[in-house]
């Protein structure tokens, strides 16, 4: 009877820590729900937002992509195509502080791509880098006037 206690405890605990670990993974991953109700999920593409921009707006719609700032980037997925993101950008280190705000790009994001998005200030000019990391030459470099 004790073994079967035993079993049954070391099964439980095991299960406890695979859920925990499988919610960990999903909550990193954000989710543009109302522009998914009718999208494939080959359709989809993967963006990271780092650290220093916070999306605000897409296609219009307010969003709150990467303002947290618990980790070093934000992952979404979205439905593929061409899309209007609004961001404001932050930086902060020891000896600078640096923030924008209210800048939008459009981009053409491809089905089942990876991408990275990240910004960097130089003087008034911020520039909004896009690596896609599943084909690299077709990342790009927009600069915008602050």
């Amino acid at each position: 009877m004790k073994k079967f206690f035993f079993q049954t405890g070391i099964i439980s605990l095991i299960l406890v820590f695979v859920i925990a670990v499988m919610s960990c993974g999903t909550t990193a991953m954000g989710v543009y729900s109302t522009a998914l109700q009718t999208v494939e999920s080959d359709q989809l593409c993967n963006l990271r937002i780092h650290l220093e921009m916070g999306i605000t707006g897409f296609n219009g719609k307010a969003v709150s992509w990467g303002i947290s700032r618990e980790s070093k980037h934000t992952e979404i997925a979205i439905p593929a195509g061409s899309h209007t993101m609004r961001f404001e950008y932050y930086y902060e280190s020891e000896y600078v502080r640096q923030q924008a705000g209210n800048f939008a790009f459009s981009y053409d994001f491809l089905a089942g791509h990876n991408y990275d998005i990240r910004a960097a200030m130089s003087g008034r000019l911020v520039v909004v880098f896009i690596t896609d990391k599943t084909d690299r030459s077709l990342s790009a470099t927009i600069p915008m006037r602050g």
